[in-house]
């Protein structure tokens, strides 16, 4: 403005320039402001063009923020192993560094691709093709899909896309974010195939534990007999010692003939038969008719507090469970009468119950030693049985879909937990 007063000589070119100014109120704000000089009548005059892109400036702020938002997440995604494509009318027309080493082809080579879903497997095309139309005309479906590539090598890649569609100065586009899943998918193979062979050998140790616990009874039988005969014939004609080894015989037998028994039972939870709705209320009181002698002799008392009327499950398996559990309170009484609490209630999707009493308890370490086949705490003389009562009721349990667990503190009684699904 100056030279053009000075000089005269204009007009000069007029420029656009970008400046803070302050409104009334002293706030700040953009102007883009464009002066022009002119001549009218020997009178200069400034023709100034003021517009306030305050607004314009502000988005422009968000643009460049989100942009450099996207830039820093296709840089992660790409170090995160992550694809990144954008298509248009199937055509790829942007791909990350990720997506190229995932496919083997170089970024020339996948940009002049007719169509992305030439690279998937033929069988699996028409799939993709439907899952993408699904996509572009709204429809609702799942944010994840699965399919198999093949790379340039020949290699074939298991790979999970999501697709999300995007517009871009009204033309509408995809974008798709890749992961290769090759090596979950091949560890998924692995443990199902895993899975089957364990089940498969479990199926054939229950099936051999039974064949041989049967097939045990008979000889077991004979050999009981015949001690009991001798028993029968002889005690107190023959010596001391010969009275004593033939107790120790009939005692051992008697031994075999319940760890026998205990092992069928074990190995016969999985041959039941289908689930149905059962009446805890009827189960729990034949349970407690069964163990009626077990109870008068011991002076137990047992309290059933509020509990679910019914549960989807296996009559007989649910009532050897109480049972066994019930059995064992009375059993590991402490030095005042039994006092046993059942309890249950339904939490979420299933139902958890409690059987809790005022025993000997049971120290921390032992809490799950106790589930173990055959293990036992005490000798047989201080406390009779198997060893294998608290397995067959961790087996029922795990059969219905639950667990069971304890809270125990020596000499303060053990409450026994497990869930049962609904």
């Amino acid at each position: 403005m100056k030279r053009f007063l000075a000089t005269g000589v204009g007009p000069v070119l007029h420029k656009t320039i970008e400046i803070e100014a302050l409104n009334k109120q002293g706030d700040l704000f953009t102007i883009s402001l464009s002066i022009s000089p002119s001549v009218l009548k020997g009178r200069y005059f400034f023709i100034a063009f003021i517009r306030d892109i305050t607004k314009r400036k502000q988005m422009e702020v968000v643009i460049q923020q989100q942009q450099q938002l996207y830039e820093s997440l296709v840089k992660t995604q790409s170090e995160m192993g992550l694809g990144i494509a954008i298509s248009e009318n199937q055509k790829i027309i942007y791909a990350n560094d990720a997506l190229c080493t995932m496919y083997g082809y170089d970024m020339q080579e996948i940009l002049m691709m007719p169509s992305f879903i030439d690279i998937v497997t033929p069988e699996d095309r028409q799939r993709v093709t439907e899952r993408l139309k699904q996509r572009l005309s709204g429809e609702a479906m799942g944010d994840i899909g699965e399919t198999i590539i093949i790379r340039k090598d020949g290699k074939l890649v298991n790979i999970e896309y999501s697709l999300k569609m995007i517009k871009v100065e009204g033309r509408v586009q995809i974008l798709s974010i890749i992961r290769d899943i090759t090596s979950r998918i091949k560890a998924s193979e692995e443990l199902q195939q895993k899975t089957e062979e364990l089940i498969r050998s479990n199926n054939e140790l229950e099936q051999f534990a039974y064949v041989t616990s049967h097939d045990l009874q008979e000889p077991l039988r004979m050999v009981s007999s015949y001690v009991q005969l001798l028993e029968n014939r002889y005690k107190n004609k023959l010596d001391k010692d010969a009275d004593e080894f033939i107790h120790f015989a009939l005692d051992g037998t008697n031994r075999m003939r319940n760890l026998i028994f205990s092992l069928l039972e074990y190995s016969r939870i999985n041959r039941i038969k289908p689930f149905a709705i059962i009446n805890i209320n009827k189960l729990l009181d034949d349970v407690l008719n069964n163990l009626d002698e077990q109870i008068k002799e011991n002076n137990a008392r047992i309290k059933i507090d509020e509990i679910p009327p019914e549960i989807f499950a296996d009559n007989i398996l649910i009532s050897q469970l109480f049972q066994n559990l019930i059995s064992n309170a009375i059993k590991f009484k402490g030095t005042q009468p039994p006092e046993i609490i059942i309890s249950g209630k339904k939490v979420n999707k299933e139902y958890v119950f409690s059987v809790k009493d005022n025993g000997i308890g049971i120290k921390k370490e032992y809490a799950e030693k106790i589930f173990v086949i055959f293990q036992r705490l005490h000798t047989k003389e201080e406390y009779p049985g198997t060893g294998i009562g608290l397995a067959i009721c961790k087996k029922i349990v795990e059969k219905h879909g639950g667990k069971i667990w304890i809270e125990s503190e020596p000499g303060n009684g053990t409450t026994f937990y497990f869930t049962i699904k609904e």
